[in-house]
């Protein structure tokens, strides 16, 4: 099973994100960055099920951490953002979005359609 990436650069959400990745895909290993021109770089040489990604980061934001995987990547992009909404993160190249406060029940059903897309989950 590849691993799944989470930017963010509040060390306790990419711990909660972590966690909801563990309930909805069991076993997945979970890589972490602390902004997005590290998440550009990872997502670059890595091979990664998905990304999920905060927007507001230093170095670069997730809107132009998406652009930028989108040039070389199709992988499966979930923005989450309080700042920005979902039009403009899809423009950007997102597969989905994720507004804050958190929807626990779509994040985890994002989440399980990246395992489908994946190959890692039976339809249910």
């Amino acid at each position: 099973m590849k691993p799944a990436i989470v930017a963010d650069d509040e060390e306790t959400v990419r711990g909660f994100v972590k966690r909801l990745i563990g309930i909805a895909s069991p076993g997945r290993e979970v890589h972490e960055v602390g902004d997005g021109k590290g998440l550009v770089e990872k997502v670059r040489v890595g091979d990664y099920a998905f990304v999920i990604t905060d927007n507001v980061m230093p170095r670069m934001n997730g809107l132009e951490a998406v652009a930028e995987i989108r040039k070389f990547s199709e992988i499966p992009v979930c923005l989450m953002s309080g700042t920005v909404g979902e039009e403009e993160a899809r423009k950007a190249g997102a597969t989905d979005y994720i507004g804050k406060p958190y929807d626990f029940e779509k994040f985890v059903g994002i989440i399980r359609k990246y395992d489908k897309m994946n190959g890692n989950r039976k339809e249910e």
